[in-house]
């Protein structure tokens, strides 16, 4: 949704939101000032191509992102706690393997959160449609397995 600038019968305009926009911002004031270098590609936000998106669809990818950190940080907090606090399986190594398991996850969760924050941000940016991501269907089916393993160890012990 682009700002839009609300004349005096209410209506609102793009175009006089835009000219209000570049009136209030003074090119002349970073004409002196380094700018920061450009990083581009899969692994980094592209602040300088396309249009600042709404800012409400900007925080809600950075909720999302939140929400597969904090996913993240209970799976590492998992893995940790059933190493240490959880006594040994029948089977040997079963422990470890699971507490591996979900550190692992852990890992990946976060990454493609990362990514996928990325690429939607440029998307948006661009305004082209979202793209489709790969984190949710390979997290879900890391944590089935971590799942799947868990029932196995306790249903043989």
């Amino acid at each position: 949704m682009a700002p839009v600038l609300l004349t005096a019968t209410g209506r609102g305009t793009e175009a006089g939101a835009r000219a209000v926009r570049s009136s209030v911002i003074d090119e002349s004031d970073t004409a002196g000032s380094p700018k920061r270098p450009t990083r581009s590609g899969r692994w980094w936000p592209d602040d300088d191509v396309g249009e600042e998106p709404d800012y409400r669809f900007s925080l809600a990818n950075e909720r999302t992102f939140l929400a597969w950190v904090r996913t993240s940080l209970a799976l590492l907090a998992g893995g940790v706690a059933l190493h240490e606090f959880v006594e040994p399986f029948s089977v040997a190594g079963g422990r470890r393997i699971l507490a591996l398991t979900a550190i692992a996850t852990s890992a990946a969760a976060v990454i493609l959160a990362y990514r996928r924050w990325v690429a939607s941000q440029r998307a948006m940016r661009l305004l082209k449609p979202l793209p489709t991501h790969l984190g949710v269907p390979l997290v879900a089916g890391l944590i089935t397995l971590l799942a799947a393993g868990s029932a196995a160890l306790v249903l043989i012990s």
